[in-house]
């Protein structure tokens, strides 16, 4: 393609959403999205980073029976549907795609949870009944629910009686270890 009918190109685009631009303020705007793009995969990366050392510093002896059992039962659902895809077995497709297994998967969650609760009493971390409808109303907006009603109860209907603010007191912690670690 010639930079004649790329421009051209370029032009009739950005007439079909409504502003004429040109070349250089697009290259402009590419560079500026790729830029975004790039400072928050970065921030996820080392947002997964911590995660990933938090974790690997969090050992549990022992998980609790019934809670274990549940967790593995939401981890078959949850990736059973993607191994059906590939005609494989849950921990199959776990195993050949991430190098884990359901029960794994499960433990993972459980330590999180007990952990992340931990943090957040011994830094004093909570969530007041404000702060959790705020949040827990903008992540039920954000999976397109019309009302918090309605995605607690879609949430706790999968996932248990008390999870919603158990997750969102993690994402709290979470914050809080990514703020205060010492590779920032």
């Amino acid at each position: 393609m010639n930079s004649q009918n790329f421009k051209q190109e370029v032009l009739d685009a950005a007439k079909k959403i409504g502003k004429e631009i040109t070349v250089d303020e697009y290259k402009l705007q590419v560079k500026e999205d790729l830029e975004v793009s790039n400072e928050q995969t970065a921030q996820a990366d080392y947002e997964n980073a911590v995660y990933a050392a938090f974790l690997n510093n969090c050992k549990m002896d022992e998980y609790p029976e019934e809670e274990l059992k549940s967790w593995v039962a939401i981890m078959e659902d949850s990736y059973g549907m993607y191994a059906s895809y590939y005609g494989m077995e849950t921990d199959e497709f776990l195993n050949t795609y991430y190098g884990t297994s359901c029960e794994e998967l499960a433990k993972e969650q459980i330590l999180f949870k007990y952990a992340t609760e931990l943090v957040a009493e011994e830094e004093g971390l909570t969530l007041s009944l404000e702060e959790y409808e705020k949040l827990a109303t903008q992540e039920a907006t954000n999976y397109g629910y019309e009302s918090l009603e309605a995605y607690e109860t879609s949430y706790e209907e999968y996932y248990g009686e008390g999870y919603l603010k158990s997750y969102i007191l993690q994402n709290i912690v979470m914050e809080w270890l990514v703020n205060n670690s010492s590779a920032k």
